[in-house]
């Protein structure tokens, strides 16, 4: 079809294609449909036509005979009785007879002069009868004699034209009758001939016209595909229907999107080089106050320092955090995995924060399982590290954090399980996300940056394994993770 038209005008012109076919269709059947009317009513009128003049040779021969009969056997009452008023019933019907085979003759110009014949003769003939018999009442034989041989002349005519014109329909009756059947076998066969290409044709514009759909709206899903993984896209579509309009509008989405990527590395790059650096300069200037090397601070300028220098920290650990998401986000952070041990992995984390748990009293409990795990070590300490930072953060003085692992079929589970206050169910996969936090008041004064959980499943999620919280309100959360196990086993 051509691509230059619209779907709603190329499904018009496969309707109208299909509607001009029905069309012909119809006709050829109408056509065909008249044919065997036409022959069925050819050899109707052919039988109509032979009854009609059979039917009017036997009037004519009861007439006639009847006549005789009279004339030989009942001369004392020629006038009376039942068998004259039947043969002067025959005699009156031959008109009659005789006017219903010119109605059936009227069209008929190739038997009109045969007709006008039998009529004249036939009408004469009756004339002929009904002078006989009145001769014969009134007893003048010779009058009767030159009637009864001029009537037999005049019978033969008609017996001649009638036979003639027999002749001809039964002709007809017989050329007709093989023409109707074969006319009624043509018409079905039409029918389900005409069917059957209907369906043909119809299915085969139908497939056209879906296959040029679907096979651009292929192109459009790979397209999708594509831009997902960030490989190239199929060069843009000629045309001017919708599909092709979509497929250039999302093509200058992929443009746009390509776009905000660059100026969002940019902005990154930005981060790591134009903030962090100044920070981390600021950062040791506060430790070198806090330390002395500028000279003795007072109690209050030395909490200011504290404070500040504790900001900084806080400050460019969310930048490191902004800019660990974005790498494993745009996929150029590549994992160094190994089969390793798991019980150093624990030990390596959990050392890291009993440094912040033992000011409060927290004790840290380990799992003692050790099985051997396909991972890359340093970035499960990372997501040990966030998960039992945020334990300690939310747990009581005094409390208990449990690590825990346990063997699954390719994987092993990882739980960290605190006593603080749980986390209702609308927020526990929300909290996986960028920037995003649980509304309660004991959240909220942590002041975390919303980036730490969502590190930690982009980090699993890249080792292959899944992460989850299963927790109730009040009563502590269990937050676990999975990471495979060796290849090896």
């Amino acid at each position: 079809m051509n691509p230059a038209l619209s779907l709603r005008q190329k499904g018009l012109l496969v309707v109208s294609s299909l509607l001009a076919l029905e069309l012909m269709l119809v006709g050829a059947l109408s056509w065909l449909l008249r044919d065997a009317e036409h022959q069925i009513a050819r050899h109707q009128k052919a039988q109509s036509v032979i009854a009609n003049l059979q039917r009017l040779s036997t009037l004519r021969e009861r007439a006639n005979s009847g006549l005789l009969i009279q004339m030989q056997f009942l001369k004392d009452r020629p006038d009376s009785g039942r068998f004259y008023e039947t043969f002067q019933k025959h005699l009156d019907a031959i008109p009659v007879q005789l006017d219903r085979i010119k109605v059936l003759l009227k069209d008929d110009a190739k038997s009109s002069l045969k007709l006008a014949e039998l009529d004249r003769v036939v009408r004469l003939g009756v004339s002929l009868i009904e002078k006989e018999r009145q001769y014969y009442l009134s007893n003048n034989p010779f009058e009767e004699r030159m009637t009864t041989a001029r009537l037999s002349g005049v019978m033969f005519q008609a017996s001649r034209w009638t036979e003639s014109l027999l002749e001809d329909y039964e002709k007809i009756e017989r050329e007709v009758s093989p023409k109707e059947e074969a006319s009624r076998k043509r018409l079905a066969q039409a029918l389900w001939v005409m069917v059957a290409f209907n369906i043909v044709i119809a299915v085969a514009l139908g497939q056209m016209f879906v296959k040029g759909i679907t096979s651009r709206l292929t192109v459009i899903t790979e397209n999708s595909n594509n831009l997902a993984t960030g490989a190239k896209l199929n060069p843009p579509m000629q045309g001017a229907d919708e599909i092709v309009h979509l497929d250039h509008v999302f093509h200058r989405m992929a443009d746009k999107l390509a776009e905000s990527a660059r100026m969002k590395q940019e902005f990154v790059q930005m981060i790591s080089h134009d903030l962090r650096t100044p920070l981390t300069a600021i950062l040791g200037t506060f430790e070198l106050l806090s330390n002395g090397a500028y000279g003795q601070l007072s109690e209050r300028g030395q909490t200011r320092v504290v404070d500040a220098e504790r900001e900084s920290q806080r400050l460019i650990a969310m930048i490191n955090e902004l800019l660990d998401i974005e790498r494993l986000e745009s996929g150029n952070l590549q994992l160094l995995r190994e089969d390793l041990e798991l019980q150093p992995i624990l030990l390596r984390a959990t050392e890291a924060v009993s440094v912040i748990a033992a000011p409060r009293g927290i004790r840290l409990e380990t799992a003692t399982l050790n099985p051997v795990v396909n991972i890359d070590g340093d970035r499960v300490v990372q997501i040990l590290i966030n998960l039992l930072g945020n334990a300690v953060k939310y747990s009581p003085e005094n409390g208990i954090i449990k690590v825990n692992a346990v063997e699954q079929k390719d994987f092993v589970r990882i739980e960290v399980t605190d006593q603080g206050p749980g986390i209702p169910e609308k927020d526990r996969k929300l909290i996986f996300e960028r920037f995003k936090q649980i509304e309660s008041q004991e959240y909220k004064r942590a002041g975390s940056s919303g980036l730490g959980l969502a590190i930690c499943a982009a980090l699993a999620e890249s080792h292959g394994g899944e992460i989850g919280v299963d927790s109730e309100v009040g009563q502590g959360s269990c937050f676990w993770f999975t990471i495979p196990k060796s290849i090896q086993l």
